[in-house]
């Protein structure tokens, strides 16, 4: 089983499966927390599978039940996190990952992925051209769609609390979004410009900055490595220079902690 690999001792079918694989000591000692997620988008019919969040929410709760009858559960129960995912444009009470938390009380959190723009979000900055347009969507995507769906997640979230389901909310996935590569365009030259732009930069700060206000308890960017598309730097041999959404990432983790000053507009001049 998988708590078996995570924390059995030798002897055992799976603790000996791990220590043929190289890790004599269980992995349950190498980290802090493991987080568990039942599925991987189960809201998108793409993955024909599961998109009916009650149906979801019942069988992780059948998945996660099972994992806490393994004997050498108590040992690690204090390390394991237990996830369910949600969508970011699925965030009423109603929705995908709220409903199927509601059915599923051995899970602590529900995860949503904000990218900004790209397929994930249906968005094509400057109707798939490079113009300033696009590069004005990119830099707003925050303000102008991320933040209504974040807000309403985190109003989800403490009115199911306070009708006795208490969970947190996390970030699975994140940071400027691109078409996804395929055999005959492996590089999507449009979507490289404002993703890897400082507008995309400043708008995966608004981001960062929106998660911990609405106490969202951790985010995880995609991803780590130099290429094209969902990249953090360029390439090895370009010099693998960080792009300006890794350094918003680094700039927020490293400053962007208590005290916050929040601000709000009263009033706006216009001409």
């Amino acid at each position: 089983s998988l708590i078996e690999y995570l924390a059995g001792p030798t002897g055992t079918p799976f603790g000996d499966k791990r220590v043929s694989q190289g890790r004599t000591e269980p992995w349950s000692d190498a980290f802090p927390l493991i987080y568990i997620e039942y599925g991987n988008e189960s809201w998108l019919p793409f993955f024909e599978w599961q998109t009916d969040p009650v149906e979801y929410g019942q069988f992780a709760e059948h998945f996660f039940t099972t994992i806490k009858s393994s004997p050498y559960y108590p040992q690690i129960a204090n390390k394991l996190v237990f996830v369910l995912n949600g969508a970011l444009d699925q965030s009423t009470t109603d929705d995908f990952g709220h409903v199927a938390i509601q059915h599923c009380p051995s899970a602590h959190m529900v995860d949503v992925a904000p990218y900004i723009g790209g397929w994930e979000s249906e968005v094509e900055f400057g109707g798939g051209a490079i113009n300033d347009a696009g590069y004005q969507e990119s830099l707003l995507f925050h303000a102008s769609r991320i933040k209504f769906h974040t807000d309403r997640h985190a109003q989800s979230r403490d009115t199911l609390s306070a009708l006795g389901f208490d969970y947190d909310l996390v970030t699975y996935e994140f940071g400027p979004g691109y078409q996804l590569p395929t055999g005959t365009t492996p590089v999507h030259h449009v979507m490289e410009a404002y993703g890897k732009s400082l507008a995309a930069g400043v708008a995966t700060m608004d981001v960062m900055l929106d998660l911990q206000r609405n106490r969202f308890f951790s985010g995880n960017f995609f991803e780590f490595n130099g290429n094209t598309s969902y990249a953090t730097h360029t390439a090895p041999e370009a010099g693998f220079r960080p792009h300006p959404a890794w350094q918003a990432v680094q700039l927020a983790n490293q400053h962007a902690i208590n005290p916050r000053v929040y601000s709000r507009a009263l009033h706006t001049p216009t001409l």
